[in-house]
């Protein structure tokens, strides 16, 4: 019984720490500099963390972003992105 807490808890934590990836890429903290700004977290550093689960963290992505865009002409920019994203990483497996 532990043993299954216990992988059930590592699970949650797993699924908080992607969603909370996610989170960093649909609304990202920016950092005001002078007259420009800076994401809190870098895009890099996000991407080399979910390295290991990018089809998981992909899937996550593209099932939350839509809740983030206001006008369709950034909905139509995204979906092509994330298209583009999917037959990249379709290739490189």
């Amino acid at each position: 019984p532990k043993e299954v807490q216990k992988s059930d808890c590592q699970c949650r934590e797993e699924s908080l720490g992607l969603l909370h990836g996610v989170g960093r890429v649909i609304n990202p903290k920016r950092i005001p500099e002078e007259n420009s700004w800076k994401f809190k977290h870098d895009p890099d550093d996000i991407a080399a963390y979910f390295k290991s689960q990018s089809r998981i963290f992909f899937h996550f992505l593209q099932e939350n972003y839509l809740n983030t865009m206001s006008k369709i002409d950034y909905v139509e920019k995204a979906a092509d992105i994330m298209s583009l994203s999917d037959a990249i990483s379709s290739e490189y497996r």
